[in-house]
């Protein structure tokens, strides 16, 4: 009467469960999702992005200045992109900051004045070396990252 056919296939109540494999469902609400396979979502209309990914989701900023150095090569293995700000004075006038990741060469800028200081902040991928460095008479003012 109303145009819409009888269902095929397994019929199932409103608080029974059912696996739906090859299902489209039209404006789902989705309470909670219990996975144990391979969960695909569509990507035609935008990007999903997990809370392991993000910075600053369960992540802290710290003052790690006492225990970096400069010119040393670090990892970040914390299974999560961090943030690494550094601020560098130098004796040195038009000294150049020379920072990487991955050893791909990030220059900072150049100041003609001997006792500059000198700042730049990475984002750092998962897995990804870094490092700050500078020539001329570099000291290390401050190392922060959230990590």
């Amino acid at each position: 009467a109303g145009g819409v056919g009888n269902p095929a296939g397994a019929v199932i109540g409103t608080t029974d469960t059912q696996t739906l494999t090859n299902k489209t469902l039209t404006n789902p609400v989705i309470s909670s999702i219990t996975n144990t396979g391979t969960l695909t979502l569509p990507t035609t209309t935008g990007t999903l992005a997990l809370t392991s990914q993000v910075i600053g989701i369960s992540q802290t900023t710290s003052n790690l200045t006492a225990s970096r150095a400069l010119n040393t090569t670090y990892t970040n293995s914390t299974g999560k992109p961090i943030v690494a700000y550094c601020c560098i004075s130098n004796t040195s006038a038009s000294a150049l900051m020379i920072n990487a990741i991955d050893g791909v060469a990030i220059y900072g800028g150049v100041d003609p004045t001997a006792g500059a200081y000198y700042s730049m902040t990475l984002v750092v991928p998962i897995g990804s070396t870094y490092l700050f460095n500078m020539n001329g008479g570099p000291t290390l003012q401050l190392w922060v990252e959230t990590r």
